[in-house]
């Protein structure tokens, strides 16, 4: 009895924290696009203050930031289920490229060999003969 009445316990404080944290939400991100115009119309205001050099370079820097998306890459790193899901779907697609260009670049080479092997070089043919043996032998396993 003493156990479900710890659990009880426990299951109300932990509803408790959530109810808490759905209150307590994160203030919102202001939109990168609004506050891009807002800085082109405060350009007007800053030009007596900052030279054109200056101010060319401020905006220079300004689009390079919005080129490399961090408010997507912020939004991102705050959800991390999201983060995880898109990390397995990135994952899987690597390891399919990887077996398909393996698998690819052997057979390139079986196909080269074996017309290595039509040749019948010297020194290296009865090498490439008992490869292509081998790789006959586990291909019949």
């Amino acid at each position: 009895m003493a156990m479900v009445e710890k659990l009880k316990k426990l299951k109300t404080r932990l509803c408790m924290r959530l109810k808490k944290r759905k209150i307590i939400s994160p203030p919102p991100t202001p939109p990168l696009v609004p506050a891009r115009e807002q800085a082109e119309e405060q350009n007007s205001a800053v030009s007596g203050v900052i030279s054109s050099r200056d101010a060319d370079n401020l905006k220079g820097l300004v689009d390079y930031l919005h080129s490399l998306n961090l408010a997507e890459y912020v939004g991102l790193s705050q959800k991390p289920r999201r983060l995880i899901a898109l990390n397995f779907v990135i994952g899987v697609a690597r390891g399919f490229g990887m077996a398909v260009g393996f698998t690819l670049l052997g057979a390139l080479g079986i196909y080269v060999l074996r017309q290595l092997n039509v040749l019948n070089l010297p020194g290296i043919g009865d090498f490439i003969a008992q490869l292509l043996e081998y790789v006959e032998l586990a291909r019949s396993l």
